[in-house]
């Protein structure tokens, strides 16, 4: 049983940061247009670029 939570853990570990990698790429793109990050507006400024 330690074992299987163990190995959920690390995956749960991995999709947080894939997530956070995800997070990071969209602020740097936000950061380099000159736009101030808003997560929750993330798709209207891919929209309006």
């Amino acid at each position: 049983m330690h074992h299987l939570m163990h190995q959920n853990s690390e995956k749960d570990l991995k999709d947080t940061l894939v997530t956070l990698l995800s997070v990071i790429a969209t602020t740097l793109a936000d950061h380099s247009s000159g736009e101030i990050p808003h997560p929750e507006d993330s798709e209207d400024v891919w929209i309006a670029d």
